[in-house]
C-alpha cells in the first residue's frame, strides 16, 4: 500500500491553559488559540508519544468541575485534548 492510497485522516487539536495558576493545576479551553488540524502521521510523529493526564475544566470560568483527560504535547507548545467535529 502506498502513501498516496491511504485517505488523509486529521486529528483536530484543542489547545489548553491554565486560566489562573493553582494549587490543583486545573487546565481550561484557550480562548486566544484555534483549534489546530494535523495529519494523523503527524499526530502520531509529534504528539502522541507525550500523552498525559490532565484536570480539564470544560465549564465558562475554567476551573469548575475539572475531569481527568489525556491531553497531548510535543513538548515545545501548550498541551492539546482530541477535539470533537464541530
Amino acid at each position: 500500500m502506498t502513501e498516496t492510497s491511504v485517505p488523509q485522516v486529521v486529528v483536530r487539536l484543542q489547545p489548553l491553559t491554565m486560566v489562573t495558576p493553582n494549587a490543583a493545576g486545573v487546565y481550561g479551553l484557550s480562548r486566544h488559540r484555534t483549534i489546530k488540524v494535523v495529519s494523523y502521521a503527524e499526530f502520531l510523529r509529534r504528539y502522541a508519544d507525550h500523552p498525559r493526564l490532565l484536570s480539564v475544566s470544560f465549564a465558562d470560568d475554567g476551573v469548575s468541575h475539572p475531569q481527568p483527560v489525556t491531553a497531548y504535547s510535543n513538548g515545545l507548545d501548550c498541551w492539546y485534548i482530541l477535539a470533537g467535529e464541530v
